[in-house]
């Protein structure tokens, strides 16, 4: 099956390299590009990534290629790795201004631009960022801040038609209003982020199963 060129580009931001300078809408014959106007999507919304630790859900490197391939499985959003350097907002950019212009024109969807909402819902600050760089989804190679704005400048003055990844808001959102794990991470969070705090746990609970027998052998 002959590579296309969404895949080719997006292998140059998947892995690392020396030099990178792209610019692609010049070779855009202008005949595709086209200004009518398209529907707008009700565009569902992410929490962070570090509200979505705060609410239970877990991340994961995914190893499914391409990068677009975002999806939960049971409490677990996989997110394909990304690598953020100098060169990588000139891809992005170029390949969202050409869905924004040809939707519609031989099946153009707008799929890195859902791409870049989603990512700019994870990523709002860099707690956010350092959560997804040490699950091994980001690879860093800017300043923290800028990277943490990175996805925010990509995604202004955009809109989407067919939200790719409806499925995946619907089934995090729907994830997060479980108490259970919200509970659960907040407590392995709170009280078990040290290794002190793992030992006093540990006393207190036995304390209580001590107190506890002896109510029992009374």
């Amino acid at each position: 099956m002959k590579e296309s060129i969404f895949d080719r580009l997006l292998k140059v931001v998947g892995r690392p390299r020396k030099e990178v300078r792209l610019k692609l809408l010049p070779l855009i014959p202008k005949k595709l590009i086209s200004r009518a106007p398209r529907p707008r999507a009700l565009e569902p919304q992410l929490p962070s990534a570090s509200r979505l630790r705060e609410a239970g859900i877990k991340f994961k490197r995914g190893q499914s290629w391409p990068i677009l391939d975002i999806r939960l499985r049971q409490g677990v959003l996989e997110v394909p790795s990304l690598l953020i350097h100098d060169t990588t907002e000139t891809i992005f950019r170029n390949l969202i201004a050409f869905e924004q212009c040809n939707y519609g024109i031989h099946g153009v969807r707008d799929i890195v631009t859902s791409y870049a909402k989603l990512m700019d819902n994870l990523i709002d600050t860099v707690e956010d960022i350092d959560i997804l760089c040490k699950n091994g989804i980001i690879c860093n190679s800017l300043n923290p801040v800028d990277a943490a704005q990175f996805f925010n400048r990509l995604y202004n003055d955009t809109h989407i038609s067919h939200p790719r990844y409806h499925d995946v808001y619907e089934d995090v959102n729907d994830c997060c209003q479980w108490w259970w794990p919200r509970w659960l991470a907040f407590y392995i969070h709170n009280y078990f982020a040290r290794p002190w705090a793992i030992f006093s746990q540990i006393f207190a609970l036995l304390i209580l199963a001590l107190t506890i027998l002896q109510l029992i052998l009374k």
